[in-house]
């Protein structure tokens, strides 16, 4: 989490030191994120998305899942 007005070259990493806002953060990204899910495209090749895993995170699955097609 960084405060890109000040440090746009994201050195300061500021999630630590405030971790409500980045719970917050968290909560906003991954309604969002499950909004985007239920309302886009089913891509060949993705594994199937499993929200009972424990301790699921989704932002890791997108960017694993964008990797594999970003290398092709």
């Amino acid at each position: 989490m960084y405060d890109l007005s000040a440090d746009a070259e994201q050195q300061l990493d500021l999630a630590e030191a405030n971790p409500e806002k980045l719970g917050e953060l968290k909560v906003e990204f991954n309604a969002l994120f499950e909004e985007a899910r239920e309302e886009g495209t089913v891509w060949e090749g993705l594994p199937e998305y499993e929200a009972d895993i424990a301790g699921h995170n989704k932002h890791e699955e997108y960017l694993r899942n964008q990797k594999q097609f970003l290398t092709k």
